[in-house]
Parts: structure tokens; C-alpha cells; sequence
């Protein structure tokens, strides 16, 4: 059941820099200002239910992980006074907006917010922070316009800004230009309303190795921009409005290991292209218009987790479903009317 309790004081008689509490059940005391020397604080999934208003005291702390608590509340204002460079509060209870004054939270590269109840314009404090590298604000209630400062992140990595699964998002179309942003890596906007499709500076982002667009209303088609981007290893954009095709030159994103376009209205054949990408472990076509053969070279992708591809074979005027399941070597084929 791990530890249970408060810390106990005299800890902070020791020269600690680093304190790791995580998944215990303790409680941090008053007396814990105390821990001058204290850098790192690390008390994620400790089932704490208010914020521990001691470690804004601690000037000395540059981490600070509280994840995965029931901590309730407004977002700690005092925790601007820190010059941190990783904060996570993600996984709590917490609600309101967030400050648009950085202080001292200027220095900050990873900023974890995700999956609390944080609501109101996109967190503009973030303009504020230049050495940023990981943001993630998914599963929040934020509602407007990603405020363009963003795109001046240089040094960014990850954006997720994904909308909770249970309820449709609130941060709308026009998406900042990020072209920019060359250290790029994953950007996930899923269930957001990007109605003005994926934009064709996608295509800039060479270092992007994860694109998540499910649910993000998209009604577009995939821009041929999309393609450019060699290093891509994930691109899910399930149930997104897409239409058209996929293009042939989806053969060309070599390094792709998860294809997911599954719920849209894309048309036409499964482009044979895709038979190149032997680095593919799942790949879901499922829920399209598409026709034709699945590509016959697909049975000795090695790689192959997972196949699902439901596809329509016009036979006698009948349209036949075939449900298609690959598992490395195994092919089961459903047919139904």
C-alpha cells in the first residue's frame, strides 16, 4: 500500500536536492519550507486533495511534479514566484483559468496540464515562456483560438491540446502558422474544431513524427503537403470529416508504424503505395467509401500487427463488406451482406 502520512520534518535537516514520494499516500508538512536545498519535488499519485501551499516556498525547486493527485482548485498562482523549468499538474481536479503572467515561470521548457477542468481562453501564459519544449493542455475545457504567439516556440516539441472524449472541443479554427516550429515532434489537436482542414504548412514540419487529428472536423482532404513529412510515424485522423483519396504517395512516408483514417468519407482504391511502408504494425481504413483489392503484398509485412480495412466490392449490384484482419501471418476475411 506504500507509505501513508505526513513526511516527516526532519527529512529537511538532510542536504536533499532530490525528494521522489510518487504513488505513496503522504502528506507534506508546513515545516516542509524548511527543504532549502530541495530541486526536485516528484509527489505524483499520492491521492492528495489540495494543493501543498509549501512549495512555493522552496526557491530553489526547479521541478516539481504533482500529477495524478484529486488536488481541486484554482491554478497555484504562488508557483509563478518559482523559477521552475518542469511543471506537471496534470490528472487533478483543478479548474478556473490559468494566469496569463509567467514571472518566474519564464524559464519553463515542460508545461503538463492535461486532464483537469481548466476552462477559458488557451493558456496565453505560455507566450511568456521561450525555452518551452513540452506543452500539453489536452482534456481541459480552453475555447477560443490557439493565440498566435505560440508559433514564436522555437524550441517546442510537443503540443498536444486534444479535447476530452466525452464532449466536443472548444478551440476553434485558424490554427497559427507552425511552420517555424522545426524541432516539432507530435501535435495532437483530436476533437478540436479545426473546420478549416489540415493546413498545407503541415507539410514545413520535417521533424514530425505524430500527427493526431481524430474527431477534429476537418471536412477536408488530406493535403498532398502531408506527404513531405518522411519522418511521420503516427497519423491518426480517425472520424474527422475527411473526403477524397488517399494519395499514392502515402507509400512514401516510409517510417509510418500507425495509420489511422478510419470514420471519414474517403473514396476511390487503397492506394498500392502503402504496400512500401514495411515499418507498418496497424493500420484502420475501416468506415470509408474505398474499393477494390486490399494490396495482396500485405500478408508478408512482418510488421504487421494489426489490419482492419472494411472496403466495398461491387458484385451484381450487391455491395459485399469484407471485415479483414491481419495478425502477422494469420488472414481471417468476414463477408456479410
Amino acid at each position: 500500500m506504500g507509505l501513508v502520512g505526513q513526511m516527516s520534518s526532519s527529512l529537511c535537516n538532510l542536504p536533499l536536492q532530490t525528494l521522489i514520494l510518487r504513488q505513496n499516500s503522504v502528506k507534506l508538512p508546513l515545516s516542509m519550507t524548511a527543504c532549502t536545498s530541495l530541486e526536485t519535488l516528484d509527489i505524483g499519485s499520492n491521492n492528495l486533495t489540495t494543493f501543498p501551499t509549501a512549495v512555493c516556498q522552496l526557491q530553489n525547486l526547479r521541478i516539481l511534479d504533482l500529477s495524478s493527485n484529486n488536488i481541486a482548485g484554482l491554478f497555484p498562482f504562488c508557483l509563478t514566484g518559482l523559477s521552475l523549468s518542469s511543471l506537471k499538474l496534470s490528472n487533478n481536479r483543478m479548474e478556473g483559468t490559468v494566469p496569463d503572467q509567467t514571472n518566474n515561470l519564464a524559464s519553463l521548457t515542460t508545461l503538463k496540464l492535461e486532464s483537469n477542468r481548466f476552462e477559458g481562453p488557451f493558456p496565453s501564459i505560455v507566450c511568456g515562456m521561450p525555452a518551452l519544449r513540452s506543452l500539453d493542455v489536452s482534456r481541459n475545457l480552453f475555447s477560443g483560438t490557439i493565440p498566435t504567439c505560440v508559433a514564436s516556440l522555437s524550441q517546442l516539441s510537443e503540443l498536444k491540446a486534444a479535447a476530452p472524449s466525452d464532449t466536443d472541443g472548444k478551440l476553434t479554427s485558424p490554427l497559427p502558422d507552425l511552420r517555424n516550429l522545426q524541432s516539432l515532434d507530435s501535435l495532437d489537436l483530436s476533437g478540436q474544431d479545426v473546420h478549416e482542414g489540415i493546413p498545407e504548412w503541415i507539410g514545413a514540419l520535417q521533424g514530425l513524427r505524430a500527427l493526431v487529428l481524430d474527431r477534429a472536423k476537418l471536412n477536408s482532404t488530406i493535403p498532398e503537403s502531408l506527404f513531405n513529412l518522411t519522418s511521420l510515424e503516427y497519423v491518426l485522423i480517425a472520424s474527422a470529416g475527411l473526403n477524397g483519396t488517399i494519395s499514392p504517395k502515402v507509400g512514401d512516408l516510409r517510417k509510418l508504424k500507425a495509420l489511422d483514417l478510419s470514420g471519414n468519407k474517403l473514396t476511390a482504391e487503397i492506394p498500392s503505395g502503402l504496400q512500401n511502408l514495411n515499418f507498418l504494425e496497424r493500420i484502420d481504413l475501416s468506415a470509408n467509401n474505398l474499393v477494390g483489392p486490399i494490396p495482396p503484398s500485405w500478408v508478408f509485412l512482418t510488421a504487421f500487427n494489426t489490419l482492419r480495412a472494411t472496403f466495398f466490392v461491387l458484385f451484381r449490384h450487391r455491395t459485399v463488406f469484407r471485415d479483414c484482419i491481419l495478425s502477422h501471418w494469420e488472414t481471417q476475411v468476414f463477408y456479410g451482406t
